[in-house]
């Protein structure tokens, strides 16, 4: 008895797999501004010349990752309600095929931990024009949101755009189908539209 209670502390207590980088696996400096945001995923390398060795192919990095069993992307969403989520106020996380997913409450990984498949799958077909202003979001970590339909994440602008576009969902997203596409590498910028943010999880 004692010593099933010191092993489930024990796995509880357990450290969480260290961050690493999606080409080497070597471990990477949670400051490093060395990154590449893809399907809303941020990934940190360690070194030059990694970047382009991702760019070249993420979901072939992102493949490999999970078969290694290593960490080295940051989602920057919540991905049971879609909501930005920044680390430093997150309610706990799991790791899933390589990626590390943060959560906006205690409720959603409760979720996300009893269904990771549902959750965790990264997009294959996406938009980063939002459906209800049309405006062109200028990388992932500007998004407020994302709304998940017919098999496409919609990015999401900002926080008044969500109640329309779930009311009149099919509506919105016909609006912006010539945006869809393969998701890509889109680093949040300035001079692409969407809004500026603090780079490293702050908002």
């Amino acid at each position: 008895m004692i010593l099933t209670t010191l092993l489930a502390t024990a796995a509880v207590l357990a450290p969480p797999a260290p961050m690493v980088c999606p080409i080497m696996g070597s471990p990477v400096s949670a400051t490093s501004k060395s990154f590449d945001d893809y399907a809303g995923v941020r990934f940190t390398y360690c070194c030059a010349g990694c970047d382009a060795k991702f760019a070249a192919d993420p979901a072939k990095s992102i493949a490999k990752m999970t078969e290694k069993k290593w960490v080295g992307g940051k989602s920057l969403f919540d991905p049971v309600n879609g909501s930005r989520v920044y680390e430093a106020k997150a309610k706990g996380f799991s790791d899933y095929k390589g990626v590390r997913f943060f959560f906006e409450n205690a409720a959603n990984k409760t979720k996300f931990d009893a269904k990771p498949a549902q959750y965790g799958e990264l997009p294959k077909q996406e938009s980063l024009v939002c459906p209800v202003s049309e405006e062109k979001i200028g990388g992932y970590a500007l998004a407020s949101n994302f709304k998940d339909f017919q098999g496409v994440r919609y990015y999401l602008c900002c926080g008044g755009c969500i109640e329309p576009f779930n009311k009149d969902t099919a509506k919105f997203a016909a609006m912006v189908k010539k945006s869809v596409k393969a998701p890509a590498i889109a680093n949040p910028s300035k001079n692409e539209g969407g809004h500026p943010e603090k780079i490293h999880g702050t908002p």
